[in-house]
């Protein structure tokens, strides 16, 4: 990094700060890792991205590199040796960085003016605010790794799609261990899911109150949300720390119906563990996704040039949650709820005149409303999903080197390498964990099931797996 040409005060150029799951201690194998790079006024944000990514690009440990200047948090995400990593940014007003920094204190938000610093910032400092939360800190990481591990098998873990993120889980996990401190970890699983079940979302899942998100006298003021003013969202789990944010803004109610109704379901299977009728293997059996719906969306990225298509899918992918909010707007008289599955499928190599084209599937599941569908074919009328399909596909911009197709196909027409590919994610369990309670099986029964996914096949087997960065 560039000298400021000014006295250092003892401290550092740049200082790593690791958070999300791997500062919670609820990391797996296949984690990436958050890392936000602190560095003192005279680096930029702009310099040091634009810098870093030629000298990482040459590194013999780095792959999959790709720069996200625009993205709302914006990132450097890459490969060290095969490790996910999300690189972030935040400049602070100082001549250089003490060592260690405490980010928990209010006052680093003095003197900021970048809304950008203060949203990068924030990464580490929410991390931080939920484990000083939580009164049992070990209670709290086998709960939260139980429950991400659900989510994930689940399909319900994806913020981009509108489904609850990490932060979203996180929070959702530590209001129930406030609530019943003394519980061990088997016993708060069984109240995570009654009380979401009993409680649904309409009211806002916080763990800190408002008054203790305040900004320091000096702090740029920054909008944020507030129960009278934020617009109404079906899901509102609010981070604890200033500026006050709704973690689940991309929640839509198609998104939510599907949470709600894998909740009711993990509910019941945890009620039956307690009493020895049940075992963990079933709460973290794999959704069956290309099974449960009859009809489906397709989102279809394509183009000749590989490195074109990773760009391009990104994109789409931000947008689905879109298409499944227009889908419920205009299809809400028949349509239940849509709901976007949390994979991608591919790249895959597709044979086309001039060469090869390169292909990533994204997929919608409709639930329709049988008696309404049942009305519609008595008076004749079409059941049209289209319309919606065509008004997204119209709504994106689409590279000149790349093509998007957007389609309403029957569950035969999901091709094979499709269904492979899902399966080859979440290998079956062997339904081997004991029907016993207790903060030890719970345990047992996560490392069992991580373990015989990572036995399965890899994820995206025969390299039909989308590269995520």
């Amino acid at each position: 990094l560039p000298s400021s040409g000014e006295g250092g005060g003892g401290g550092r150029p740049v200082v790593l700060v690791p958070f999300g799951s791997y500062c919670l201690g609820v990391h797996s194998e296949d984690s990436d890792i958050d890392v936000l790079a602190i560095v003192p006024k005279h680096v930029t944000r702009q310099a040091f991205l634009s810098e870093l990514e030629p000298i990482l690009r040459q590194h013999p440990s780095v792959t999959k590199l790709h720069v996200v200047p625009e993205a709302f948090v914006p990132v450097i995400k890459f490969h060290w040796d095969g490790v996910d990593i999300d690189l972030s940014c935040a400049c602070l007003p100082l001549d250089s960085i003490p060592s260690p920094v405490d980010l928990s204190d209010n006052e680093i938000l003095k003197d900021l003016r970048d809304a950008k610093d203060v949203t990068c910032l924030n990464g580490p400092r929410v991390t931080f605010e939920i484990l000083r939360r939580v009164r049992n800190v070990d209670s709290f990481r086998t709960l939260l790794r139980c429950i991400k591990m659900w989510a994930r098998r689940r399909g319900i873990y994806a913020n981009i799609l509108g489904f609850p993120g990490g932060v979203a889980w996180a929070i959702m996990g530590a209001f129930v261990c406030q609530l019943y401190p003394n519980m061990d970890a088997s016993m708060l699983v069984e109240k995570f899911f009654w009380l979401y079940n009993s409680r649904g979302f309409d009211v806002p899942v916080k763990i800190a109150s408002i008054d203790e998100c305040r900004p320091p006298k000096g702090a740029a003021y920054m909008s944020q949300w507030s129960a009278m003013a934020a617009p109404p969202r079906p899901m509102q789990i609010i981070t604890p720390t200033y500026p006050v944010a709704n973690s689940t803004f991309n929640a839509s109610r198609s998104t939510v119906a599907v949470v709600r109704k894998e909740i009711a379901r993990a509910y019941e299977i945890a009620k039956n563990v307690a009493i020895g009728k049940d075992q963990y293997s079933s709460l973290f059996a794999s959704c069956d996704f290309f099974d449960i719906y009859n009809n489906y969306v397709t989102v279809e990225c394509k183009s000749l040039d590989l490195e074109t298509l990773k760009v391009f899918y990104g994109y789409v992918e931000s947008q689905v949650r879109k298409l499944v909010e227009k889908l419920e707007i205009e299809c809400c008289d028949y349509l239940m709820y849509a709901h976007p599955c949390t994979e991608p499928f591919g790249p895959r190599e597709v044979a086309v005149e001039g060469g090869v084209q390169h292909v990533v599937l994204f997929f919608i599941g409709l639930k329709f409303d049988a008696s309404a569908i049942k009305a519609l074919k008595e008076q004749g009328q079409p059941v049209n999903c289209s319309t919606p399909a065509i008004n997204f596909r119209n709504s994106l911009v689409v590279p000149e080197k790349a093509g998007l197709a957007v389609n309403v196909v029957k569950k035969k027409m999901v091709p094979d390498w499709v269904k492979s590919q899902y399966n080859s994610l979440w290998p079956a369990s062997s339904n081997s964990t004991p029907p016993l309670g207790g903060k030890r099986k719970i345990d047992d029964a996560i490392t069992g099931v991580d373990a015989e996914s990572k036995g399965g096949a890899a994820p995206g087997g025969g390299g039909n797996k989308v590269p995520r960065g």
